[in-house]
């Protein structure tokens, strides 16, 4: 139903050069110029017949005039025929030059030939007479060029000046020849005096003119910019909002809104630079451009509207799937990148009234498939507001661009022990955030908002930064874990930045762990294959987080180089009840660890028995409340003071 052709590029719509306008071409203006352009040349035709007419039957009428009015005659009889003629119409402004030129030379070769070849003074004046009928008409159209013209024309002064130097030299010949006479001298001088004022009222309308289409040049220019964003060249905010107020007006029809995210742009644009991030934006604008019969509009950054006429919902939800289709086609095609769009829709006047409700409306509808993972489609429904409007103040508190300990952001710390000898060994250092509105919010929460909204990495340089400066106070052999996102390691300057941090902690690379999120792109993406060789060389410690809970590639992990695992707390939790798959899952996790000498850590051991059932079944390490809470870096300091604690009673009997 909607054509979309993944080839298709936009449409040459960049604003034309300051004081440049393109060529008149309505058919009101073609038409007054062809008749001006007419009216001349039968101006003057009619002179030339005049002349013949009364012609005295000399020798210069015989032998001069009577050809060179021939000439002329045919030539303006050719032009007119030629403008009156509907093929002609496209080449009027060449059209018009040439006869123009054509003139300027008849004149100028007639003149030559009176003041050389003639030597009757009343020809001379009568001649010269005849001649100053061309200057209203050669006016005329050299106004009709100029005005078309894309520079200012250098003619008008050159053909005063062969005319100054044709009277000046020719009148000296007559001069010299025949004697000077009252009459050719007033004849002369009034030719070079009109075509003197010809000269001055051209150049003044030559420079006017110019200064009219610069100024007009700028106002478009600057009005182009107004309604439409320079990198896709598509209609920007304001043109929407224009847009959806004639579409919302009274009795107006059904029609439909698409607001679209492009999802991990942001990662896009830290990762790969912003000339990448640039051209996918302008892949998926040609994209949008090309599925008609909606319009497609930039509201800022990776956010884009599509309005789809005369539709509903089944019609806009069938147009927002081939637009997925296409931009997940061109972009892997062309830019070697999975890209997947995010799609809210809304529809007029079902879902409000108003342009505003609209926008608003749709908008919260992508947010909603934000919030459930991205690359979906969904129509508005009035339960996602309020979920929607608390996304979207949690993205704005992060994205403010703050130090995060401004914004509110700061960091627990959760002591690891060793299950064997009650010792704390390492710490993990947990983000935790209490905002001035908002106030204390879980991670689960806004950690992935941060993630969406391409802010983790941000906050995670600092997460590391402060965990760096805090461990080098912590008593020697102690370790401080970090979590990083496979996102994080994307970055081709994330192992350099890490190197960066140690440096200006004093930390020693031995004393940092970072724990990776197990993901598909943990296993697949060369960034980070290339990042995590560069943190092994370093002599920084590597972990698997959550492993079990979400992508496992045993065949790669061997070649991590890592140094420990941890066991998701989706495992644990259900081992004191004896289940069975988790009880199969660990003890695999547990030979796994022992076979490539890895340290197992068990985390969320919520109660003792807990504890005791994951140290029975090989797990060494463990992290939860049954042992120590997150806590402040004082609280921690203290627990570091504490002798060593008993933790599972099996360790007490070996």
């Amino acid at each position: 139903m909607y054509e979309s052709d993944p080839s298709a590029t936009l449409p040459d719509t960049t604003p034309p050069a300051l004081g440049v306008e393109p060529e008149p071409g309505s058919p009101e203006l073609m038409r007054g110029w062809s008749k001006l352009v007419i009216q001349g040349a039968m101006i003057v035709l009619l002179a030339s017949v005049l002349s013949l007419i009364w012609s005295t039957g000399d020798q210069w009428d015989q032998t001069v005039d009577l050809p060179m009015y021939g000439v002329l005659i045919a030539a303006l009889v050719a032009a007119m025929l030629t403008l009156t003629s509907r093929w002609a119409q496209v080449t009027l402004v060449p059209l018009t030059s040439w006869l123009l030129l054509g003139a300027v030379v008849w004149l100028m070769t007639k003149l030559v030939l009176l003041l050389t070849l003639n030597t009757n003074p009343q020809v001379l004046l009568r001649e010269i007479n005849e001649s100053l009928i061309w200057l209203p008409t050669l006016l005329g159209w050299s106004l009709l060029v100029s005005a078309n013209s894309y520079t200012k024309p250098t003619w008008p002064g050159a053909v005063v000046t062969l005319l100054t130097l044709t009277s000046v030299l020719g009148g000296a010949y007559w001069s010299y020849h025949v004697g000077v006479t009252p009459e050719m001298t007033a004849s002369l001088s009034q030719l070079l005096l009109a075509s003197l004022l010809a000269y001055l009222g051209m150049q003044y309308f030559t420079e006017r003119m110019h200064q009219l289409r610069f100024h007009e040049g700028e106002r478009k220019v600057l009005s182009r910019m107004a309604y439409h964003d320079l990198l896709t060249s598509l209609p920007n905010r304001r043109s929407l909002e224009d847009e959806l107020a004639r579409l919302t007006a009274p009795s107006s029809p059904a029609f439909a809104l698409l607001f679209i995210d492009v999802d991990s742009f942001k990662v896009v644009n830290d990762t790969m630079g912003h000339d990448q991030g640039d051209r996918l934006l302008q892949l998926v604008s040609e994209s949008l451009s090309a599925a008609a019969p909606a319009q497609a509009f930039r509201l800022s950054g990776d956010e884009f509207v599509m309005v789809l006429p005369q539709a509903g919902g089944e019609q806009a939800s069938e147009l927002a799937r081939q637009l997925q289709h296409d931009i997940a086609e061109r972009s892997d095609r062309e830019l070697g990148l999975n890209i997947s769009l995010s799609i809210g829709i809304s529809c007029f006047p079902d879902d409000g009234a108003a342009a505003h409700e609209l926008l608003r409306h749709a908008d919260s509808a992508m947010y909603a498939v934000k919030r459930e993972g991205r690359g979906q489609i969904k129509p508005y429904q009035p339960e996602q507001d309020q979920a929607t409007e608390r996304f979207q103040h949690i993205a704005q508190a992060i994205g403010q661009g703050h130090a995060p300990q401004q914004d509110g952001f700061y960091l627990l710390y959760q002591p690891i022990y060793d299950l064997r000898t009650g010792r704390i060994v390492k710490a993990e250092a947990l983000l935790r955030w209490t905002h001035a509105e908002l106030g204390q919010l879980s991670p689960a929460e806004f950690v992935p908002v941060a993630e969406q909204i391409g802010q983790m990495p941000r906050l995670g340089l600092w997460v590391l930064e402060e965990a760096c400066h805090e461990a080098c106070r912590w008593p020697a052999g102690l370790r401080v874990s970090v979590n990083v996102s496979a996102y994080q390691l994307t970055r081709a300057d994330f192992a350099a930045q890490v190197r960066d941090i140690l440096a200006r902690s004093g930390l020693s690379s031995a004393a940092l762990e970072i724990e990776l999120t197990e993901t598909a792109q943990l296993y697949t993406d060369e960034r980070v294959e290339q990042n995590l060789a560069a943190l092994d060389e370093l002599g920084v410690a590597l972990s698997i987080d959550d492993f079990g809970a979400g992508y496992a590639n045993l065949t790669r992990l061997r070649s991590l180089q890592l140094s420990g695992i941890k066991l998701d707390r989706s495992l644990t939790e259900h081992l004191p009840s004896g289940d069975e798959f988790s009880h199969l899952i660990t003890e695999a996790v547990s030979a796994l660890a022992y076979h490539y000498s890895l340290d197992l850590t068990a985390e969320g051991l919520e109660t003792q028995e807990h504890v005791e059932v994951v140290y029975e079944m090989g797990c060494s390490l463990g992290q939860g409340f049954a042992l120590a809470p997150p806590l402040t870096a004082p609280e921690l300091h203290a627990m570091f003071a504490q002798p060593p604690r008993r933790v599972a009673a099996a360790a007490l009997k070996s």
